[in-house]
C-alpha cells in the first residue's frame, strides 16, 4: 500500500467460503454498509486486482447512494475517486479498467431489510458473483456479438461467523455515459431491439440446449449456478405463497381483475413448476425491468410508436449495457423474452412490435450459433412463462398489500392538508412503479389467453410440510 494512505488496513478477519469462486486475493475485510468502506479499503482492492496503478494512491473518496437506498438484495453508492501520483506527481492517466474516476460498490444488506430468506439472499448474491467472476474471463472482448455488461473490478462473500450473516460486495464499473432505463416509462422500439440483442448475446454465451447439465459440462466454474424449478426452491415458494401469498392478493383490490387466475394459480403450482422445467436451457438474467438496461439517450432517438415504422432501417449502431445479475438462473431463456417485453412496454405497443421484436431476439442467437428455437416453439413457451412474474407477485403480497395500505393512509393525511413525510415521493413512485408493472402484466395475460392454458393443467396433491417454509412464510 502506498506510504500516502492515513492507516493500515486490518488482517483478513473472515475466513473465505470455499464453495464460492472469488476474484484475485482478499487484502482486507469486507465491510458491511457502503459508508463503512473506506479510501484504504478501495486503495487495497483495486491494487490488488490490478485497477489502480502501484503508483497512484488516492487522495479522496466521495460517495453517494443510489437507486431509492432500500434496495431488498444490494445496498448500491457510487464513489467519485480522486488520485495522485507518487514521485513527480504527474497526471494520473484514467480509463475503464485502470485508475476509473468513478465506481460503483454494491454490499450486502442486513437481512431484515430484504423481502427474502437469509439462504436465498446468499443465494442470489453467489449466483451474481460466479457470473462476474467467470465473466471477467471475456471482459473487454469486442467485436460482432460481444455481450456488454460492467467491467467487475472485486467480488466477493464471506460468512461472518460472530454475526451469523454473509457478508459480501462487489466493486464495478460506473456506467456514466449512456442513461439507465425507468420502468415508469415504456421503452422506444428501439431500445427494446437493442436490450433483446444484448440479452440473446447473453443467453447464446451459456446456452444449454435441451441438457441443462452442459452448462456445468462446458463452464465448470458455473456448476452451483441453481434451476429456477429446483425442488427446494419450488416446496419452499409452494408454503409462502399457500399461507399467506394467495390470502393477500385476494384481499387486494389492486388485482381484483386477476382474482380468479390466482385461486386457480393456487391448485396448480406442481403442475406450473413442471411446466417451467421444459427447456431449451440457458443461464436467464431474472431480472429484466429496464432500469437494469443501460441505452443511449432516447432523446437523440425518434419516436417510433407509427406503425408503418421501416424497422429494418433501424439496424446497427445502438448501445446497450445489461447489469444487475443476482436474480440469475438456469432455465427456459424466455423467462427473460417474457420479462423484458411485457414489464418494459405499454400493451399498445407490446402488440403491434411483439412478434417483430421476438424475430430481432432469435436471429441474433443464431447468429452466435444457436440454431433449432423457432418460432413455434417460443409462442408456445411464451403463455406458460408469463406465469413466473405472477407468481413473484403472489410469493411477495404480502410486503405489497401493507405497503398499499399505508401508501393509501399517507396519503389520505396529506390531503386532510398533513405535513406528507420526507419518504413519501419515494414511496409515491413504488407506487406508480406497481401500477404500471400490474397494467402490463394484466393485460399480457389477457391478451395470451394465460387462464386457459392454466385450466388444462392437472390440480396439485398436498405436498409434504416443512418447517423452514413455513418459518419463511410467517416472516
Amino acid at each position: 500500500m502506498s506510504s500516502h494512505s492515513s492507516s493500515a488496513v486490518g488482517p483478513q478477519e473472515l475466513r473465505p467460503l470455499d464453495r464460492f469462486t472469488l476474484q484475485g486475493p482478499l487484502k482486507a475485510p469486507i465491510p458491511t454498509t457502503i459508508m463503512s468502506v473506506t479510501k484504504d479499503y478501495l486503495e487495497t482492492i483495486m491494487k490488488a486486482n490490478n485497477a489502480m496503478d502501484e503508483a497512484c494512491y488516492l487522495e479522496k473518496i466521495e460517495c453517494r447512494r443510489i437507486g431509492e437506498g432500500k434496495g431488498f438484495n444490494s445496498h448500491c453508492g457510487i464513489f467519485d475517486l480522486n488520485y495522485k501520483k507518487d514521485g513527480d506527481g504527474g497526471e494520473v492517466a484514467h480509463s475503464t479498467s485502470r485508475n476509473p474516476l468513478k465506481i460503483v460498490c454494491k454490499v450486502m444488506p442486513p437481512f431484515k431489510q430484504t423481502v427474502c430468506p437469509a439462504f436465498l439472499l446468499a443465494r442470489f448474491w453467489e449466483a451474481e458473483i460466479l457470473l462476474v467472476n467467470h465473466m471477467s474471463e471475456f471482459q473487454g472482448v469486442e467485436g460482432e456479438g460481444s455481450f456488454k455488461f460492467p467491467l467487475c473490478y472485486y467480488a466477493a462473500m464471506r460468512k461472518d461467523k460472530e454475526k451469523k450473516r454473509h457478508i459480501g460486495i462487489i466493486l464495478m464499473q460506473a456506467i456514466t455515459h449512456i442513461p439507465p432505463g425507468n420502468h415508469v416509462v415504456p421503452l422506444i422500439y428501439r431500445q427494446c431491439r437493442a436490450g433483446l440483442v444484448n440479452l440473446a448475446r447473453f443467453h447464446a454465451k451459456f446456452w444449454c440446449g435441451d441438457d441443462p447439465k452442459n452448462l456445468a459440462r462446458n463452464n465448470p466454474g458455473l456448476k452451483r449456478i441453481r434451476s429456477v424449478t429446483e425442488r427446494g426452491t419450488g416446496v419452499t415458494t409452494k408454503y409462502m405463497i399457500e399461507t399467506g401469498g394467495f390470502r393477500d392478493v385476494l384481499l387486494m383490490p389492486e388485482y381484483a381483475k386477476i382474482h380468479s387466475l390466482v385461486a386457480m394459480f393456487s391448485r396448480k403450482v406442481r403442475g406450473i413448476a413442471n411446466e417451467l422445467r421444459k427447456g431449451p436451457f440457458t443461464i436467464s438474467h431474472g431480472d429484466t425491468k429496464s432500469d437494469n438496461f443501460f441505452f443511449e439517450d432516447a432523446k437523440k432517438l425518434p419516436d417510433l410508436a407509427n406503425p408503418e415504422t421501416n424497422y429494418e432501417a433501424l439496424d446497427g449502431g445502438d448501445e446497450c449495457i445489461t447489469c444487475d445479475f443476482q436474480l440469475s438462473t438456469i432455465c427456459n431463456p424466455c423467462r427473460d423474452v417474457v420479462g423484458f417485453l411485457i414489464l418494459n412496454l405499454g400493451s399498445e405497443n407490446r402488440k403491434l412490435w411483439f412478434r417483430q421484436l421476438c424475430a430481432v431476439y432469435r436471429e441474433e442467437l443464431s447468429r452466435n450459433g444457436v440454431v433449432g428455437y423457432s418460432e413455434e416453439q417460443m409462442m408456445c413457451d411464451f403463455p406458460v412463462w408469463l406465469l413466473w412474474p405472477l407468481l413473484m407477485d403472489i410469493a411477495c403480497a404480502h410486503q405489497l398489500r401493507l405497503f398499499l395500505e399505508k401508501f393509501k393512509e399517507e396519503t389520505d393525511k396529506i390531503k386532510n392538508g398533513n405535513t406528507q413525510g420526507q419518504d413519501y415521493e419515494a414511496e409515491r413512485r413504488r407506487y406508480i412503479v406497481n401500477q404500471h408493472h400490474r397494467e402490463r402484466l394484466f393485460s399480457a395475460l389477457e391478451d395470451f389467453e394465460v387462464e386457459g392454458v392454466l385450466a388444462k393443467l392437472g390440480n396439485d396433491c398436498r405436498l409434504p410440510f416443512f418447517g423452514c417454509c413455513c418459518v419463511w412464510a410467517l416472516k
